[in-house]
């Protein structure tokens, strides 16, 4: 989903105001919501803009990425953007990648999801990246991007229902990705395969 929806961030854009806050303006979000002030939408597009400034091309790059896709973040820091409610998530968020070499922190992003009690231990033996929070009831991704993040969820599903061992979904998480650097898509990569518990 574009950010541009027509000729208003065209406009707003060629009248010097920044990409990500003339999308915003021209794009009617919330569904028909509350009616928000431009002068509030442009400041948070700068607040959100300010706080990557400085991050480190990956986690930038994805930040930007997720912003043409969800809008304006939520929250905003130096160290995270968040986003709540851009369904089928119930939250997304991306990190300011670790100052520690190697350790990349990726984008988290969860959907409503009640895990029975007896699936826990082989949702946690599968090991790519997938958590479950029993208190807020969401099934949890962080990859390095969103289509594995989609994988990775789409996988943990097939665990929960006993479609597939952990085992089988570690090899298969493994070898997807793998044809996927290759050039070969995946549907499990492209959308999540099964309905969030909203």
């Amino acid at each position: 989903m574009s950010m541009l929806p027509g000729r208003g961030a065209a406009v707003l854009a060629a009248a010097g105001v920044p990409l990500l806050a003339a999308a915003a303006l021209a794009w009617p979000f919330g569904g028909g919501g509350p009616a928000v002030e431009p002068s509030e939408i442009v400041t948070d597009a700068y607040r959100a803009q300010s706080a990557i400034a400085d991050w480190p091309e990956r986690s930038r790059s994805l930040a930007e990425a997720m912003m043409q896709e969800y809008g304006i973040p939520d929250e905003a820091s130096p160290g995270k953007l968040t986003w709540r409610k851009r369904a089928p998530w119930t939250r997304l968020s991306v990190e300011r990648d670790s100052e520690e070499p190697g350790r990349a922190t990726g984008l988290l992003q969860a959907v409503a999801y009640d895990v029975p009690l007896k699936r826990w231990r082989a949702l946690g033996w599968f090991d790519r990246g997938v958590d479950y929070d029993p208190v807020t009831h969401e099934l949890i991704a962080t990859t390095p991007g969103e289509a594995t993040n989609r994988l990775a969820l789409n996988l943990a599903d097939e665990i929960i229902r006993g479609k597939r061992t952990a085992e089988e979904a570690r090899a298969f998480f493994d070898e997807t990705v793998s044809l996927a650097a290759s050039g070969k898509s995946s549907p499990y990569m492209k959308r999540l395969l099964f309905k969030p518990q909203n």
